[in-house]
């Protein structure tokens, strides 16, 4: 099945400014490369079992009805994967990881978030950025 995005919605996030990241910000010095998700609560009885898990889940939903993008599911860091953990890290694929779609990822989350057992959160990157900003124009 095809996924077809649509046009892009605004995230439902606040526009207000919080008191702690710096005023001014240029969205021009930040590309929006790395939009991911980070979904918990996988079986993690292998370095691969969290993966694996994920895709069965992302398969399932699929074969009941359920249209998502093409997603790519590798796991929570690269130091880590041959550790035994409960999360891998979901992003978009192909034309819509070239251009921002936060939107479509922010559908694959509440989608994802629905499964029992699971958790899909925004997933938060290492860097000299500690107030973790987003921005899409």
């Amino acid at each position: 099945m095809l996924f077809i995005p649509g046009p892009l919605q605004p995230p439902p996030v606040s526009d207000k400014r919080a008191d702690s990241p710096p005023p001014f910000f240029d969205p021009s010095t930040r590309p929006f490369t790395g939009q991911e998700l980070t979904v918990s609560g996988l079986d993690h009885t292998g370095p691969q079992s969290a993966i694996d898990h994920l895709k069965r889940i992302v398969a399932d939903l699929t074969e009941r009805g359920q249209d998502l993008p093409d997603l790519e599911i590798t796991p929570g860091s690269y130091r880590t994967a041959q550790d035994h953990l409960d999360y891998a890290t979901v992003s978009l694929t192909g034309p819509l990881k070239a251009s921002p779609h936060p939107d479509v990822l922010e559908f694959v989350r509440r989608t994802l978030d629905n499964v029992n057992g699971i958790t899909a959160l925004w997933h938060i990157h290492h860097g000299p950025d500690k107030s973790r900003q987003l921005a899409f124009t």
